[in-house]
């Protein structure tokens, strides 16, 4: 039996994540599903608005058989970053034999292909990324853009999500690691990464998290397993974000 890896946040977990999970264990050959989740910090840079026990908890009871956590040196880093301790953690566990994320393509050979190219970039790649940078475009947009121009590789969807730029992240550290794990998009259903909109019992985290700091509750626990909500019942942390600056301030004027 194969072992998947999902590299998460789970801030919180919401009905989107059980759907991936649920897909990934559906799979005959997949034994067991193990996660590494940001702990006390998460991506954007702020403290998660859910406790990290709370949230690990929440992935075991709908599907994940392991939840480690991945150190805030890489958690609140860059998305090659990010991917990096993420792959490097699954490598070193010795027995996870797939890499499973989200992605909004679902494509696996745009992805695949696009990871071995960007594992070996060339110099007219970088000064073409570089150019359209200057330009006030966003990174996944330009190198979408780059990639498209340079590569000479027909692309069947469009790289600039963020989950599909975070799945080449991974696959590009699978290749660079030599980890050998397999890679295992699972296409993504209802509204985008960071959207507003709900459909149905889907909603992205930071809509989740939106309606919990507005005191919603009975609205944002509609996008939430009833299994996980066992354990993030409890009212989430709202990070003052204006406190956060200041301290910060603080910090690098001492």
């Amino acid at each position: 039996m194969r072992t998947a890896g999902i590299v998460c946040e789970f801030d919180p977990f919401h009905n989107g994540h059980k759907y991936l999970i649920d897909t990934v264990r559906s799979d005959p050959e997949i034994g067991s599903v193990v996660c590494v989740m940001s702990g006390n910090f998460v991506q954007r840079g702020m403290p998660a608005n859910f406790d990290k026990f709370a949230r690990a908890k929440a992935a075991v009871s709908c599907g994940a058989d392991l939840v480690l956590e991945l150190p805030a040196l890489y958690a609140v880093n860059s998305a090659d970053y990010f991917a990096r301790g993420a792959v490097r953690i699954l490598k070193g566990l010795g027995c996870v034999s797939d890499i499973a994320f989200g992605s909004e393509s679902g494509d696996y050979w745009s992805l695949h292909d696009t990871a071995v190219f960007l594992t070996s970039e060339d110099q007219m790649f970088s000064e073409r990324l570089k150019d359209i940078l200057s330009k006030g475009v966003s990174y996944p947009a330009a190198l979408s853009e780059a990639f498209n121009q340079v590569s000479g590789l027909s692309w069947r969807t469009d790289l600039s999500g963020p989950n599909d730029i975070l799945g080449v992240c991974y696959l590009k550290e699978n290749i660079v690691q030599e980890a050998g794990m397999m890679p295992y998009p699972v296409k993504r259903i209802g509204p985008g990464h960071d959207s507003a909109d709900v459909s149905g019992e889907f909603a992205s985290a930071s809509e989740i998290r939106r309606l919990y700091t507005e005191g919603r509750y009975s609205e944002a626990e509609g996008f939430i397993p009833d299994r996980a909500m066992e354990y993030l019942k409890k009212d989430p942390n709202h990070p003052d974000e204006q406190l956060l600056f200041r301290l910060l301030q603080r910090a690098i004027l001492n």
